[in-house]
């Protein structure tokens, strides 16, 4: 399968405020939405149970329904972001029906190394971060350390047509500790993680008469990996082993000084754990590749009842268990995966992938995967059909819960896991100042797990045949000196064979442009210009129709397209030092009827980042 590759250099160039502008940005079919579960994103019109989130390739909690936090993200430390578009569970298993995105972060560097960045733009949004690396060779080994602080906010924003565009005020802190051990033939690194999250409500009275339900909530998440790699020499391969314990926790916080944290109290009232084994053998032999792998995942959610004593010493129910009277759930699942690619000549290259999941609630899944590429020269030519499956998660099966703005939430225990189809193929030409790329897709699921609303507004799930996602992407690339040319047009769409009009509501049509212009090494008279690097990023989106789940009324939203333009300035006024000056959105777009894709208008940025390395 073809995969989309985000290098840093394309964030850091960007004129986004936050990760979810940028990734919009850059890929306009990638999208985030906010819903009443958070923000929710979407790939080709699919939401977020459907996209397997991973961080240099292990899994990591969520909050209550699937939704990951990509707020938890620090944009300085990826080094990549690989997307893949389409089914790809025999490779990575449940919940990759719609695709993968696999959050690569940048490794221990090999020099000692301080870097800082700090950014502000508009609504007061903040993002400073310092990293320090240090790295002690010795005679047969090197044992490298690397720390990163991280602090977010922003005052989000509100208009002034009620019920519409808003984002709540955050404020976002993270820290992030790496130790690394290396030698000829094998690497051990231990990394830890916390994460914490406050956002706060949009508040119409001071004091709010309800502070403890709709001022404040704190969102923690902490995190350990382990990972082993070791070089095979004997037997040509390599042999990986990790361990990563993710978890995230949704505190309720009763807050009645706004002024002071010093009463702040907090309930932890939902939080969702994910444990992982992986262990992945590698071997090499001539044409021939092949990939044995062992995986054991543990996934729990767990939800409280938040009970208080008032004035009266009498206990209220302030919010109630999400998943009504069961406190906790677990899923087991365990896993065995074969890979193998067979490279005949230099024109054939065959991928064959076989996954069989074990599932301690539901049947056992057989998925398999078969690609083949045909190149000429620089042409190259791909198939691939491949088997999908997505499980049902804890909260689709147990939610019963009763939403304090009125409406229930009620889970289905009798739910199908869902079933897929996914085929495509693709032309690819690369060259060193050109690149074309052409892919057609269509990804067919059975029993597909959706949201239906009853006449009184609860929200129940159920299982839905047949949907089928069709889709064809293409891009082209120029490279003429310093000057860069990429353009990307998207077409996307989504058939319910029953007519069943709860799916996502999306823009078939999609229209990227990004030109990139690099000066470096101009004079002015006699005085040297700082290198400058200049990036403008146009996205077009088609006309849709938004049909509100309970009333069927139908919204026209009309096609619109977005100007960013950023330009980053290095060393200046010293060396190691760079500045960046960016716009997002610059003819103000915003459509308060747009659900699906909201927009605050034109927002600005602006970064300093210095890097210092020493002995």
């Amino acid at each position: 399968m073809l995969t989309h590759i985000i290098s840093s250099k394309e964030l850091e160039s960007s004129s986004a405020l936050d990760f979810y502008q940028a990734i919009q940005m850059i890929i306009p079919n990638v999208m985030f939405a906010p819903d009443y579960h958070g923000t929710n994103l979407k790939i080709q019109g699919l939401d977020s149970e459907y996209v397997l989130i991973l961080i240099d390739g292990d899994r990591i909690a969520g909050n209550t329904v699937g939704n990951i936090d990509f707020s938890k993200f620090n944009i300085d430390e990826i080094e990549r972001i690989e997307i893949l578009k389409g089914n790809a569970s025999t490779l990575y298993g449940s919940n990759a029906i719609g695709g993968v995105i696999n959050i690569i972060t940048k490794p221990t560097y090999k020099n000692n190394m301080i870097k800082f960045r700090s950014s502000y733009g508009k609504f007061n949004t903040l993002n400073n971060s310092a990293t320090l690396n240090v790295n002690i060779p010795f005679k047969s080994y090197n044992i490298a350390s690397k720390t990163n602080i991280l602090f977010k906010g922003s005052d989000g924003y509100k208009f002034s047509i009620p019920d519409t565009l808003r984002k709540r005020k955050y404020e976002d802190y993270n820290i992030s500790q790496s130790l690394k051990y290396k030698n000829e033939d094998l690497s051990i690194e231990l990394l830890g993680d916390y994460y914490n999250h406050n956002w706060y409500r949009f508040m119409t009275s001071i004091p709010y008469t309800q502070p403890e339900r709709n001022h404040r909530k704190q969102y923690e998440s902490y995190s350990i990996k382990l990972k082993e790699k070791n070089h095979l020499t004997r037997i040509n391969g390599h042999y990986n082993f990790s361990y990563t314990f993710d978890k995230y926790i949704k505190y309720h916080v009763i807050d009645n000084n706004y002024n002071s944290s010093n009463d702040d109290m907090l309930y932890d009232w939902t939080n969702h754990s994910v444990q992982q084994i992986s262990s992945i053998l590698y071997l090499f032999k001539n044409k021939f590749n092949f990939t044995l792998g062992v995986d054991a995942l543990n996934e729990s959610g767990e939800s409280n009842d938040i009970i208080v004593e008032n004035t009266l010493g009498q206990l209220d129910t302030l919010l109630l268990s999400e998943l009504g009277n069961l406190y906790s759930k677990s899923f087991q699942t365990n896993a065995l995966f074969m890979q193998s690619e067979y490279t005949p000549n230099k024109f054939i290259n065959l991928f064959l992938g076989v996954r069989y999941t074990n599932h301690n609630q539901f049947e056992d899944q057989l998925t398999s995967q078969f690609t083949f590429k045909y190149s000429l020269n620089d042409n190259h030519f791909r198939f691939n059909i491949g088997q999908g499956y997505r499980v049902p998660n804890i909260y689709e099966l147990y939610y019963n819960w009763n939403h304090y703005d009125g409406f229930d939430i009620i889970g289905n225990e009798n739910l199908k896991p869902e079933k897929s189809l996914n085929i495509s193929t693709s032309y690819q030409k690369l060259l060193d100042d050109f690149n074309f790329m052409i892919l057609f897709q269509r990804n067919m699921i059975n029993n597909m797990i959706a949201e239906l609303r009853n006449e009184n507004g609860d929200f129940l799930y159920e299982n839905y045949d047949k949907t089928s996602i069709n889709s064809i992407e293409s891009n082209l690339g120029f490279k003429f000196n310093q000057f860069n040319l990429e353009l990307s047009y998207n077409y996307t769409n989504i058939t319910d064979e029953i007519d069943y009009k709860r799916l996502p509501n999306i823009s078939e049509h999609m229209i990227n442009i990004n030109l990139f212009y690099e000066l470096y090494d101009l004079k002015l008279i006699s005085y040297n210009l700082p290198k400058m690097k200049l990036t403008s990023n146009i996205n077009y989106y088609s006309d849709k129709i938004l049909i509100a789940p309970t009333s069927g009324q139908e919204t026209y939203i009309p096609d619109f397209y977005q100007v960013n333009i950023s330009s980053v300035f290095k060393d200046i006024p010293y060396k190691n030092i760079d500045l960046k000056f960016g716009i997002n959105n610059l003819l103000d777009y915003t459509n308060f009827d747009d659900k699906t894709f909201q927009s605050p208008g034109l927002t600005y940025k602006m970064e300093i980042f210095y890097k210092y390395e020493f002995k």
